[in-house]
């Protein structure tokens, strides 16, 4: 099976219960390996890197599962952050700051989620300019 989606686009997969939606997505970043045949998304094989090397690629995909598994003791913000400072700050502050169209209440919610003053400034700063 060949499935091609664009750089930047969003795909939805669609099917009655069972079909195998899942089972693609989980495929497709390799929390399920293929009995055969290879997984090549942006030009990187998947299949055939390691586990730090995958963990880092995975970074760059991208998916929402039916079962999205929020943390329902977070904020929406909170949620998206997560895996973001996971990533590293100034990538949490860049998207944070990208997303919020109230950029003044966005200093007092980058605090709230442990992001050091300097560091958002500075992205901020960057991001304004």
């Amino acid at each position: 099976m060949t499935l091609d989606i664009a750089p930047g686009g969003v795909f939805g997969i669609v099917g009655h219960s069972g079909a195998g939606k899942s089972t693609l997505l989980r495929l497709i970043n390799l929390l399920e390996t293929p009995t055969s045949g290879t997984v090549t998304v942006g030009g990187q094989e998947l299949t055939a890197l390691g586990g730090r090397q995958l963990r880092t690629a995975r970074r760059d995909i991208g998916m929402n599962f039916q079962q999205f598994n929020l943390l329902r003791s977070r904020t929406a913000l909170g949620n998206v952050a997560y895996p973001l400072r996971q990533a590293g700050t100034r990538a949490f502050v860049r998207s944070a700051v990208q997303a919020s169209p109230h950029l003044d209440l966005l200093p007092a919610a980058l605090r709230k989620h442990g992001v050091d003053e300097a560091v958002a400034a500075s992205v901020l700063a960057e991001v304004s300019a």
